[in-house]
């Protein structure tokens, strides 16, 4: 337990000393407050350059809308910057030599991966639902209130967190494998990007985490048997990552 608490204070010593907890939690709220002021301007905007248009008209200028289109920019971008953050994670223990330390001390090299999934993933889960809560309450300030709660937003927000843990541990998987920061972020984002059309495609959609986004973009206050499902096999694939990565950093290591 105490080398496990060891290398959770290592990590985040390395999260804050690079700024990547920094990094992640500025793109989660700046989006927060950006996204519904921008489709507030959006009409005035459209209305400058084509003079007798009525733009007000075609897009829907509600809570309910500037939530939806904050939640997609967090996927669209967030899910960039995620990579981008955990991209050099795993493969920076390689070339600093640092995951012998483990075996040198008689520690168990799973709390390798596992401080960098704890620190990271509750990270992710804090901004995730900390940044819906603001776009929900930055939208009824703007366009009056849709939601009779804070309950819609809150499960938006834990869904994508939980999604972006799914980005996290997808990443530290292919920074192990691949142990190179460029061809780690190149094939994670391939996945994250190409998986949902092509799972869709065959009917796949079910199986993967995509699911849960389309159940946080409907921000209704419950709970689907679809979103639990995909909830669960969620929680499947961070487990197979896991195993994998751990697998893959154990016989790295006692193969040098």
């Amino acid at each position: 337990m105490n080398n496990f608490m060891a290398w959770i204070n290592k990590e985040w010593i390395e999260a804050t000393r690079t700024f990547r907890l920094v990094a992640l939690g500025s793109t989660f709220i700046a989006f927060a407050f950006l996204n519904p002021i921008l489709l507030k301007m959006l009409p005035a905007i459209l209305k400058s350059q084509s003079p007798g248009v009525d733009f007000s008209a075609i897009f829907e200028m509600s809570q309910r809308e500037a939530l939806r289109s904050y939640l997609d920019s967090l996927y669209e971008i967030g899910s960039f910057v995620v990579v981008l953050a955990l991209m050099g994670s795993i493969p920076n223990e390689f070339s600093k030599g640092t995951l012998v330390i483990p075996f040198t001390s008689g520690a168990k090299i799973r709390n390798v991966y596992l401080s960098k999934l704890v620190i990271n993933g509750t990270a992710l889960f804090a901004f995730s639902i900390a940044g819906a809560s603001i776009a929900n309450a930055y939208s009824a300030i703007l366009f009056g209130t849709d939601f009779a709660s804070f309950a819609p937003a809150l499960k938006a927000g834990f869904l994508y967190g939980l999604y972006f843990v799914f980005a996290a541990s997808l990443t530290l998987l292919a920074g192990s494998f691949l142990r190179k920061p460029s061809l780690a972020a190149v094939f994670t984002l391939l996945v994250l990007y190409i998986a949902p059309p092509v799972a869709g495609l065959f009917d796949l959609a079910v199986w993967f985490p995509f699911e849960m986004l389309d159940a946080a973009n409907d921000l209704t206050p419950f709970f689907s048997k679809s979103s639990c499902r995909s909830i669960l096999h969620t929680i499947a694939w961070l487990s197979t990552f896991s195993y994998l990565t751990v697998w893959k950093l154990e016989h790295m290591e006692k193969a040098r």
